[in-house]
């Protein structure tokens, strides 16, 4: 899996930052070109491609290349498990 985030997008909003569920980015102290923070990849492996800091991020600074699946548990899923456990 691969984690990208494009400098010259990202403003240094935080939003991809704050809601990721696994805390792989964090804030650089890094100005990218536009003179912003930026974020960075700060434990890839804990990835588990959930993708929520692409559909966070304003900017569409950040992509990711999953192998696999994602990992995490999908809303269908977890549905479905509340369904079958009320019967």
């Amino acid at each position: 899996m691969q984690i990208y985030i494009n400098e010259e997008f990202c403003k240094g909003c935080g939003f991809c930052v704050h809601f990721c569920p696994t805390k792989v980015l964090v804030m650089s102290n890094k100005l990218c070109p536009k003179g912003n923070f930026v974020a960075v990849v700060k434990d890839p492996d804990k990835c588990t491609a959930c993708r929520l800091c692409e559909l966070v991020c304003p900017d569409f600074a950040i992509s990711i290349e999953a192998d696999e699946k994602p990992t995490g548990i999908l809303r269908e899923e977890k549905q479905g498990e509340n369904l079958q456990n009320s019967f």
